[in-house]
Order: structure tokens, then C-alpha cells, then sequence
């Protein structure tokens, strides 16, 4: 790789946002290679197009959801990429119910709106939201509060083992693909707005933003507009090793790549095992190791699998309990029109009668020890010349995050790169 006038070589692991963002952020400063161990690019947004009824149509397998504020990150490069999405607002509507029988124990702002319904086993839960909604508006401000438990507020409530505490594990069991029972060791913090969603029962419906085109359009629109960055897709990053004049990346295709940096915008597992024969890095590794992970799969269909059995129920969030696992269906009908649907389909006792495509995902848990992790890699970040990016290097796993990390590199890296200076200019304009 030639070297750039400004002359620093760097290497980046991982095709996500957080890996494109920074090799966009870069690239007009330093030399820039990126692997990708897939062959796409966007790595948890994974946007499809199908034809249904005879109209296109652009779904989300993974990440939906973008933030809505004009200020964030998100938008901001959007509009510096060029990538200018038009935005539909669909009901934040959940409904938890028992499956296969259907019998809803309480469902939030459904497609009429309205207030929270809970079933009479589930009133108790009631109090326990609103208190963790409290208590995490509290931890977020004082920017700590990641070793409680979700295990340990139940705890304190007489709540332990009841269907109250059921019903509110159901939703961080199903985001995060774990068991009921795991979700009792999540991070409090970390699973409160997930919850608080559920909460006050003001009579106000709630609403979230989908991309029209789908989320993955961030992550096109970056990759369109990178111009010397080399892209090379299909390729893991097989270990990292020590060279002469700094670290090498070792990729899949056995490819030795001098770099002068390397970011890591992998999930902590994958990053792990790339540092484990760099010498001085046991405390990275250690670290890493720490972080749990477990798979998911998600699926399209257009029968009304994973749904409740009332239509009348139907949320556009549906979490149906089939103990030990709480799995999701999203109805994407309030959105789109049609009913499509799109599943987890990991642990299901069955599968739709008509998939239409599917996609595999792994995702972190937000443990005590997830987070202490994402605390020990900040501290190293740049020993060794070694950065980390993405959600190995945040406390949750939102693209807003994992964009914000990237500037957090880029501005160690090149404070004076064009691209991050405009970066600052458009948070000055976003809040004129």
C-alpha cells in the first residue's frame, strides 16, 4: 500500500458502521485498508429487498432503529455522505404474551394507542418498571451504575421467581438472545430503557422512526463515498502479529498487511483471538474475554407466525414466552402496509410456513463484567498502538454508539482530518 503524504498506515477489522465510519473519517489523512470478514458490508444492520404483491420493498433483518434527533451523529454524517433518508414513524408497541397459546400478559400502546394493559399476574411488575425507570434516569446521570442487576432490583421488590418477574425479563431475554433466567444477571442500567418503554401508564402512545430504504443505508452511503480506502471483503482478520516497524494484520487469505495502527471494530470475541499472540496485550485479552455472546436468527415471512392469536393484540413489538426463551416477532404492517413479519427464529419449537430469507447475528450480553470490559479497553485504548471501535468499545449496542466511538478514534488518530473538522461544524449547525 502506497503511503500518504500525511503518512500514517492504518489497518481496520470490521465492515460495521463503527469500521466504515472510521476508514471515512481517515481516509483523506491516512493509508487505509479494511477487512471484512463477510461479503457484505453493514455488519448488524442487514438491509434486504424483496418484491412482495407486486410492490418493493426494503426490510431490516438486524438494526431498525436510528436515532431521531437532527443533532446525532447518525444524521450528521448521513447528510455529509449524502445519504438523506425519509424517515416512517411506527408505534413503539409491545405485547408479551405465552405462546402457543396467545394469552397476553400485557401489552403497551398497541396500534390504537392507549395505555399499558397488564394481565393480573403481571400488576406487580407495575412498580418494578417504574422504579428501574427512575433508578437508570439516576445511574445515566451520574454516569455509573453498571454492576447492578436487573436480578437484584427484583430482588429487593420480593419479586424473585414470580410471572411478574417473567414479564419484565421477557424483553432483554428476547433482544439479547439469552434465558429468562440470564436476563437476571444483565446489567440494570443497561436493560432500563429497553423496559421503560413498558412503563408510565400515561395513556400516550409511543413512537420510533424506521428508515424508509432501511437502516443498512448509512453504512452504503459511507462505503459509496470512501475514495482511496482499500475494501477487501470476504477476508477475516486472522491474528494480529508484531513487525518491525509496528503490527501486521494477518488476514484470512493469509494476506500480511503492515499497518502503523489497527482498529478493532469487531465483536470482543473476534477481537480476542486477533490479540492473543501480540505480545504485551494479556490485559486487552483478558478483558475481551469477559464478554459474553449468543446467536440469533432472524427470518421474513408473511404468515403470522410468532404472533398473538387476537389480531387485536397485535403489537408491532411481539415477544412471545416459550420459558426459557422469550423470542420477538415485529409486525412491520403499521409501517409498510402489508403484513410482513420478521422473527427470531433461534429457539422456536417451530418455524413459518412461508420464510422468505433469514440472517444469523451474534450479540453481546450486557453483564457487569461486559461493561468492566468496555472500561478496561478504554483505558488501553492506543497501547501498542491498538484501538478498539464498535460495541466491544461501548456500553450499549446502538448505531449511535458505535458511530461515536469511531469519532473517539479518528480524533486521536487525525483531529485535523477535513472530514472530522466538518463533523464539528454540523453539530455547531444542528443547534442554531
Amino acid at each position: 500500500m502506497t503511503r500518504s503524504p500525511v503518512g500514517m498506515r492504518l489497518g481496520i477489522a470490521g465492515g460495521g458502521v463503527a469500521g466504515l465510519a472510521l476508514a471515512w473519517l481517515l481516509e483523506t489523512d491516512h493509508d487505509v485498508v479494511l477487512l471484512e470478514k463477510r461479503d457484505r458490508l453493514g455488519g448488524n444492520t442487514d438491509t434486504r429487498s424483496l418484491q412482495h404483491g407486486g410492490r418493493a420493498f426494503c426490510v431490516d433483518l438486524g438494526v431498525r432503529e436510528v436515532p431521531d434527533d437532527r443533532r446525532s451523529l447518525w444524521h450528521r454524517i448521513s447528510r455529509l455522505t449524502g445519504f438523506l433518508p425519509e424517515r416512517s414513524p411506527v408505534p413503539a408497541s409491545r405485547t408479551v404474551f405465552r405462546d402457543p397459546r396467545g394469552t397476553s400478559v400485557w401489552s403497551f400502546a398497541g396500534k390504537h394507542g392507549g395505555a399499558a394493559r397488564y394481565g393480573p399476574q403481571v400488576l406487580p411488575a407495575r412498580d418494578v418498571l417504574e422504579r428501574l425507570v427512575e433508578q437508570c434516569a439516576l445511574l445515566e446521570a451520574q454516569n455509573s451504575g453498571w454492576n447492578r442487576t436487573l436480578g437484584a432490583l427484583l430482588a429487593e421488590r420480593g419479586l424473585s421467581g414470580t410471572p411478574a418477574a417473567q414479564a419484565v425479563c421477557a424483553l432483554p431475554a428476547s433482544v439479547h438472545g439469552c434465558t429468562l433466567d440470564e436476563a437476571l444477571s444483565l446489567s440494570a442500567r443497561s436493560v432500563g430503557p429497553l423496559l421503560s418503554e413498558l412503563g408510565p401508564e400515561d395513556g400516550r402512545p409511543a413512537y420510533t422512526s424506521l428508515v424508509a430504504g432501511g437502516a443498512g443505508g448509512l453504512s452504503q452511503a459511507l462505503a459509496g463515498d470512501l475514495r482511496t480506502a482499500s475494501i477487501r471483503l470476504g477476508v477475516a482478520l486472522r491474528r494480529l502479529v508484531p513487525l518491525d516497524r509496528g503490527p501486521g494484520l494477518v488476514g484470512s487469505d493469509e494476506t500480511v498487511h503492515p499497518v502503523d495502527a489497527v482498529a478493532l471494530a469487531l465483536p470482543a470475541e473476534s477481537a480476542k483471538h486477533a490479540v492473543g499472540a501480540l505480545p504485551g496485550a494479556e490485559r486487552v485479552h483478558a478483558a475481551l474475554a469477559r464478554v459474553p455472546y449468543r446467536d440469533l436468527l432472524y427470518g421474513l415471512h408473511t404468515d403470522p407466525f410468532g404472533m398473538p392469536a387476537d389480531r387485536r393484540a397485535w403489537s408491532v413489538s411481539n415477544v412471545a414466552l416459550h420459558a426459557p426463551w422469550a423470542e420477538t416477532t415485529t409486525w412491520l404492517g403499521p409501517a409498510l402496509g402489508p403484513d410482513l413479519f420478521v422473527s427470531q427464529l433461534t429457539r422456536r419449537r417451530s418455524m413459518p410456513r412461508l420464510p422468505l430469507m433469514t440472517s444469523r447475528f451474534r450479540t453481546r450480553l450486557p453483564t457487569p463484567a461486559a461493561h468492566r470490559a468496555v472500561d478496561r479497553l478504554a483505558a488501553a485504548q492506543g497501547e501498542g498502538h491498538l484501538f478498539f471501535a464498535g460495541h466491544c468499545a461501548t456500553h450499549d449496542d446502538s448505531q449511535e454508539s458505535a458511530l461515536a466511538s469511531a469519532v473517539a478514534v479518528a480524533e486521536q488518530l487525525a483531529p485535523d482530518s477535513p472530514r472530522l473538522r466538518r463533523l464539528r461544524e454540523t453539530r455547531k449547525e444542528a443547534t442554531r
